[in-house]
């Protein structure tokens, strides 16, 4: 940003401001996330594999809870879990 013509100060300021607003930033990260999955369709099917194999193996409450997501190594390699930690506090 500062090649761009922003200060060290107004890019702090964007910077805070980024992390403040947390839903801008848990957006991010999910929009990330899924632009992620999309670009490497072996690594969505896994991802929904994985899923379907633990609803099948028993029922799980709406949200997910952490300790559930936690059990999933593929949805790991994401982050998905702490993403949404971030945006349950």
């Amino acid at each position: 940003m500062i090649h761009n013509g922003l200060t060290q100060t107004e890019c702090e300021g964007h910077a805070m401001s980024g992390i403040l607003a947390g839903s801008d930033t848990t957006a991010s990260a999910v929009r990330a996330i899924v632009y992620s999955l999309l670009g490497t369709p072996h690594a969505y099917r896994k991802l929904k594999e994985e899923i379907k194999e633990v609803l099948a193996q028993r029922e799980v409450p709406s949200p997910v809870p952490m300790r559930i997501a936690k059990e999933m190594p593929y949805l790991q390699v994401f982050d998905v879990p702490s993403v949404f930690r971030r945006t349950a506090r």
